[in-house]
């Protein structure tokens, strides 16, 4: 963890030592400086692996890049953080033969609550207005559960603290050892599955992930 890291979460922090509060304040330090990418795409970009740096030097990226930030912050401040890594299950993908991709989102430790869920990226699509045009709806529409209308303060505070529904688990942390261990080092992030070849990690393959939803009496 660099220095300049730690400097700013202190600066963030203001010398809070509540973790929620702490946490609170990263939170909302990360959705006043970072804008997520599916904005704007024709100008912002998300890095390839997920990454702090690239997140604090463009100030965009995508959920990876944004919870990399996040957790870089809050480590730095001695708070118990991991990445979880899964799918939302959009409304407007059910029974649709489109992959629903993944996405990521944080827990932090607060001790006598456990384990706090939030997801800072969706909650940036919140954060004010800004148009919706046919470079990015889709991209917005495929981001969040509900759907855009506009800047919601409500969203991101709920975003604090709760998820939406329809999210599935893949994976929590990075830098994986599996089991039994593979032999081309860690693992980045689970999001999909790994597949080695002769002691190397392969990329040749796509994931094609889609739902529909049973009816119940």
């Amino acid at each position: 963890m660099s220095d300049d890291i730690k400097a700013l979460a202190q600066q963030i922090a203001g010398g809070e030592t509540n973790p929620v509060v702490a946490a609170r304040k990263v939170y909302d330090w990360t959705l006043q400086n970072i804008d997520y990418w599916v904005k704007d795409p024709e100008h912002l970009k998300a890095s390839p692996v997920g990454s702090t740096e690239y997140c604090l030097r463009t100030k965009t990226g995508n959920c990876t890049d944004f919870h990399s930030l996040f957790s870089s912050l809050t480590l730095a401040l001695g708070i118990p953080t991991r990445m979880v890594y899964g799918s939302l299950l959009k409304p407007t993908l059910n029974g649709l033969d489109v992959d629903a991709s993944y996405h990521c989102w944080i827990q932090f430790y607060a001790p006598n609550l456990d384990w706090v869920t939030l997801d800072v990226s969706v909650a940036d699509i919140y954060m004010g207005d800004f148009a919706l045009t046919e470079k990015n709806q889709k991209l917005v529409e495929l981001t969040t559960a509900v759907g855009y209308r506009g800047a919601d303060p409500a969203m991101v505070d709920y975003y604090f603290g709760n998820l939406d529904e329809r999210r599935v688990v893949w994976s929590i942390g990075r830098d994986l050892r599996l089991d039994p261990p593979q032999e081309d080092g860690p693992v980045n992030a689970m999001h999909k599955m790994y597949v080695e070849i002769d002691g190397k990690q392969s990329t040749d393959w796509t994931r094609h992930f889609t739902y529909k939803e049973l009816a119940t009496n």
